[in-house]
């Protein structure tokens, strides 16, 4: 950038003597006559080695042009070299940054995502980042252009009309002056500005996925109110910093005039040749230029780096356990966490596609193998496998209501097709299709409805009730199946139980050991349930 900077004034300087050769001779004085004055005054041109030994221009122009060529080549390769190296190490610090934020937030504790809103996390993601890959890197260079373009042009002015010197001082103490309250200013409507878009985006995106709900209570007038008055309150903070800016930009341009306008006068006094002159009034409009840039780029500057700061807090997110612990790594035959675990949460992950795609998304089961764990999840007909609920009256097979026809179903986005029973029983489908040797379910079958497609019109009845905890036990018999769950019912039938209070271990047992307490925690449980004399039946049994 300092290179840049010294060829545009050597740039400057050249083309005066190259001016100032067509109308004088080389190393010759000229008068003029100054009416204001009545006074004769000699201005003599400037020498320089290499420039005056050339031949004058209007005789022979090449070596004038050559050398023109010669800086302009010079300042176009250093103006590319500076543009590649800046723009890449943009782009290598934003990727580390994102790469690294994403990381962290991957390994965050549950506790972390609870307690912040996803809209904040979005904001980083997207505001944040998106500063860190353009804003950031275009205000430091600005900043240092500025303060470049600065020095450079005082300094010149400074030397050719050496009685300009205590007017730029205090012009540039006036634009220094007027920069505190400026920066103070838009820096806090900037940090307003970011905090009030979080609000909206997690609005927009809780809109989104509770959409169904909104349009079910008629509540769509509600939550667009909610959502305008967000977004006011953001452009209310965005519009003011702009006027803020507008403030300054008027004062700066005010000051930016007086500097050409004093320097013009100076130069004009003080006996400098045409071509210098020339050079003065442009530094002069660097200077103004330059000095207005340099405060509003650098509360600019301040301004992305609070983005940056913003980063730098998500880098510092507490972890979980390392992945890998290497004193406490399970034998070598225990099941990898990527091929021989599944999950099925509370909270369905599917994905748009088919309802093949879902359940066998790499392509490794057949079609009858799909099938097959779909009828078990009571997902389709299956007439070969009559339940006590299919028959009704005398004797009669009631069709069950299949919930899919076709392995090519479509599936929206997130599933938002299917009920959220559904979506669980597609995604019990899945694990059963894997086999795999260890499955964690996480109330796997909070949502489901216990009236499977109309098969359980008695609430009391106890297969129609458990039918899909006894197809879990039957079809994952040969896996470890752990499941958390809050439904007694659930797990009463599990060869463990794991009472947990307040994150701490209270009983590890068998269900009948642990009823054999009386006073024992998962006992009281029991006792405060409505299905007590149900639950100690089936630990008899």
């Amino acid at each position: 950038m300092i290179l840049i900077r010294g060829i545009n004034i050597l740039n400057q300087f050249y083309l005066s003597k190259w001016g100032e050769a067509y109308n004088h001779p080389k190393n010759i004085s000229y008068v003029i006559f100054n009416w204001s004055t009545h006074l004769r005054q000699e201005i003599t041109t400037s020498k320089i080695p290499l420039i005056d030994d050339l031949p004058p221009p209007d005789q022979n122009v090449r070596p004038w042009l050559f050398i023109y060529f010669l800086i302009s080549l010079v300042g176009a390769l250093t103006v590319m070299g500076y543009i590649s190296i800046g723009y890449y190490a943009s782009l290598q610090a934003s990727r580390s940054l994102f790469r690294r934020m994403l990381a962290r937030l991957s390994r965050a504790p549950s506790r972390f995502f609870d307690v912040t809103p996803i809209g904040r996390i979005l904001n980083r993601f997207v505001a944040d980042i998106g500063t860190a890959d353009g804003a950031v890197n275009g205000s430091a260079r600005n900043a240092l252009s500025g303060a470049l373009n600065f020095i450079s042009s005082f300094s010149v002015i400074v030397y050719v009309v050496p009685k300009f010197t205590p007017f730029a001082l205090f012009i540039a103490w006036l634009y220094v002056r007027l920069a505190p309250p400026y920066i103070r200013t838009s820096r806090d409507l900037r940090r307003l500005e970011s905090i009030s878009l979080s609000p909206a985006f997690a609005g927009f995106d809780e809109l989104l996925h509770g959409l169904m709900h909104v349009r079910a209570f008629g509540a769509e007038q509600r939550y667009q109110d909610r959502f305008h008055h967000r977004v006011d309150t953001f452009q209310a903070f965005d519009h003011s910093y702009w006027l803020v800016a507008f403030w300054l930009r008027w004062r700066y341009d005010c000051l930016g005039s007086v500097v050409v306008y004093l320097t013009t006068l100076f130069a004009l006094s003080a006996k400098v040749s045409t071509g210098f002159a020339a050079v003065v009034i442009l530094n002069a409009e660097v200077f103004a230029e330059a000095s207005r840039q340099l405060v509003r780029v650098l509360a600019q500057v301040e301004l992305d780096f609070n983005s940056i700061e913003r980063i730098g807090e998500y880098l510092e997110v507490p972890q979980e356990a390392p992945a890998t612990i290497e004193k406490s790594r399970p034998p070598a035959y225990w099941p990898s966490s990527t091929n021989g675990i599944t999950v099925v949460s509370q909270d369905v992950a599917l994905f748009e596609g088919s309802l093949r795609s879902n359940l066998d998304p790499f392509d490794e089961h057949s079609d009858d193998e799909c099938w097959d764990v779909l009828r078990r999840c009571h997902l389709a007909t299956d007439l070969s496998r009559p339940s006590s609920s299919d028959v009704q009256g005398h004797g009669t097979m009631k069709k069950r209501k299949a919930v899919f026809d076709r392995l090519d179903e479509p599936i929206s986005i997130a599933g938002g097709s299917l009920s959220a029973g559904q979506r669980q029983l597609v995604a019990l489908a899945r694990a059963m299709l894997r086999r795999s040797q260890v499955v964690l379910t996480d109330e796997a079958t909070s949502a489901i409805d216990l009236e499977l497609d109309d098969q359980a019109n008695d609430m009391t009845d106890e297969r129609n009730y458990m039918q899909i905890q006894q197809t879990i036990r039957q079809e994952m018999g040969d896996a470890t199946v752990i499941t958390i769950a809050h439904r007694l019912r659930t797990v009463i039938e599990y060869d463990r139980i794991l009472v947990l209070d307040r994150g701490r271990i209270v009983e590890f047992d068998t269900p009948a050991r642990l009823l054999k307490n009386p006073d024992g925690a998962f006992t009281k449980l029991c006792h405060g349930s409505a299905d007590w004399e149900d639950l100690r039946r089936l630990v008899r049994e």
